[in-house]
């Protein structure tokens, strides 16, 4: 009834997202698992543990799909199709802001759906690119696969080395995409922001602050 509703696709997502853990997270509580084995479908072999057997000797294949995250990755297909136009960056962006921190095995594998979409908006050109390359471009300040003892809350991740190295390759890619010219008024102007509110929020940090990522960063705005 309401096809372009943010709100009810990104609940949508919830939803699919939940039911699949809960299914999982019983299963291996009830015992109903073994232990993980490689696959060959880039998924995290954890995400396939639990319920071996429970659909009968037809149903194994069913019961992978569905762990292995078919269900919610064609909702998702479905949320971003049917969010193009209208608020469309701003849906994206809340969906990233969901999974990065959503307690689920699948977490990485749904971010890559995401960016592969931004990815296509980048590459396509027109008022959004822009922002969809910075999101891509980005990410991996802020992404970290799940872990079931750690409690994720959003926001960097990296520290240290890792850090330094992941904030001194996005500011070569903007100076990059600056000199070329593929940006536009509206790269330049994201990009220079983000570096500002970069060099104001790490002020304290000593990894951020030695004197060399700081010359190579204010050459960068």
């Amino acid at each position: 009834m309401i096809p372009k509703s943010v709100d009810l696709w990104k609940e949508y997502v919830k939803l699919e997202l939940g039911w699949v853990e809960g299914l999982r997270r019983r299963w291996k509580v009830l015992g109903v698992n073994i232990e993980p084995k490689e696959n060959s479908n880039g998924v995290d072999p954890d995400a396939l543990i639990g319920g071996e057997g429970s659909f009968g000797p037809e149903g194994e294949d069913a019961r992978k799909s569905i762990l292995a995250g078919q269900l919610i990755i064609h909702a998702i297909n479905s949320a971003l199709q049917a969010i193009q136009e209208e608020s469309g960056m701003e849906f994206r962006k809340s969906l990233i802001d969901l999974l990065r921190t959503y307690p689920s095995a699948l977490r990485s594998k749904c971010l890559d759906v995401v960016y592969a979409d931004l990815e296509r908006i980048s590459n396509e050109g027109g008022e959004d690119a822009a922002e969809a390359r910075f999101l891509v471009l980005t990410k991996e300040l802020y992404d970290r696969a799940y872990d079931p003892e750690r409690k994720d809350v959003g926001g960097v991740v990296l520290e240290g080395g890792e850090l330094v190295d992941a904030i001194g390759k996005i500011g070569k890619e903007i100076r990059s995409v600056a000199k070329s010219g593929k940006g536009g008024e509206k790269w330049l102007d994201m990009a220079g922001k983000w570096l500002v509110e970069q060099m104001e929020s790490c002020g304290d940090n000593t990894d951020l602050v030695r004197e060399p990522f700081i010359s190579n960063t204010k050459a960068d705005t």
